[in-house]
């Protein structure tokens, strides 16, 4: 049960920050600490929250090869604040959370 990786656990895994308001806030604050340039683009990122809530692993539902820009928001979003843990069952437990960010002309 404890390695399991829940694609839809009872309550899913929600970013948590004082700092930020969101991970598109976290990203746009935090873009020129990236290693590679982050342009305008649309990402359909794969996150997996580990049951501490940080982001143990980032992947983007694409084949082939990783663009300058995916390669810069994944190093940022690796690197992000913890996460609330999803809960199964009342349990912590590791997760895997889908998420569409846009970083459009005018971010």
């Amino acid at each position: 049960l404890s390695d399991t990786i829940y694609k839809h656990p009872d309550i899913p895994a929600s970013f948590r920050s004082m700092q930020y308001k969101n991970v598109l806030d976290y990203v746009l604050q935090n873009k020129n600490k990236s290693k590679k340039k982050i342009t305008q683009s649309v990402f359909d990122v794969r996150f997996e929250i580990d049951k501490e809530g940080i982001v143990v692993f980032v992947n983007y539902y694409k084949k082939g090869k990783f663009t300058d820009s995916e390669v810069g928001l994944m190093f940022l979003l690796i690197k992000m604040p913890k996460w609330r843990p999803a809960m199964y069952k009342g349990k912590r437990v590791r997760s895997i959370r889908r998420m569409i960010i846009n970083i459009g002309p005018n971010k």
